[in-house]
């Protein structure tokens, strides 16, 4: 059994490892008023809703910017605020974009975000080195401190999991024990409880692999969080 569990672990890595987050931000393009613009991107765990929540928690925290586009009866792909002013980005009235949607190769987000001074002038490495720069270093300021908090409430959530069907398990091996004396009356109910811990093992192997699984993908963004 243990044999096969190392194997099953070393599958799901493999199989992570495949479609990994692209933790540092890649310049990339988004089409936007009819053109294709420059902007930054990365690929993210998280689904969408948790991610833009996530996002517009820390801006609104870090740089005092509220972006529009959700709330109670909307739940907009494209977040923005026109005409503010980012200090930390520049001393000009800007127009800030984020998408965030359904990663196309996972279950996770791609997430993009851009910014404006004005009609078709758009931020980028080339014009505006110095902005471009500030932006990429907001995002990643967001990947640092948001990331290690959502692996670690995977992790707890795994291992409140792994604890409970811990628990189950003893709990029928004990109703098996205290019956062992009226075998032939509760035949049918011991039957059942072996079933029961047959499928509960099952799924403790499972919770336990995903835990495993989340804390190496901690241990792995932490790495390349550091790298940036």
């Amino acid at each position: 059994m243990k044999k096969n569990t190392l194997f099953i672990c070393f599958a799901m890595l493999v199989s992570l490892n495949g479609t990994a987050q692209s933790l540092a931000p890649e310049i990339s393009t988004i089409e936007h008023n009819d053109k294709m613009r420059t902007c930054l991107m990365v690929k993210l765990e998280p689904e969408p809703k948790t991610l833009k929540k996530a996002w517009i928690s820390f801006l609104k925290k870090k740089y005092d910017l509220k972006l529009k586009g959700m709330g109670w009866f909307s739940n907009k792909d494209l977040l923005h605020n026109e005409e503010v002013i980012i200090p930390k980005l520049s001393p000009k009235k800007m127009d800030f974009y984020t998408s965030v949607v359904q990663d196309e190769n996972s279950d996770g987000s791609e997430m993009k975000v851009f910014a404006s001074l004005g009609y078709d002038i758009y931020l980028n490495e080339e014009q505006y080195p110095i902005e471009f720069k500030a932006m990429n270093e907001m995002i990643v300021s967001f990947l640092k401190e948001y990331l290690p908090k959502y692996y670690n409430k995977q992790i707890n959530e795994s291992a409140a999991n792994v604890k409970s069907l811990n628990n189950d398990i003893i709990g029928l091996k004990d109703n098996i024990k205290d019956n062992q004396g009226r075998i032939e009356k509760l035949d049918k109910e011991i039957e059942k409880n072996r079933t029961s811990i047959k499928d509960d093992s099952q799924k403790l192997e499972a919770a336990e692999i995903k835990l495993k699984e989340r804390q190496e993908e901690l241990e792995q963004v932490k790495t390349k969080l550091e790298q940036l």
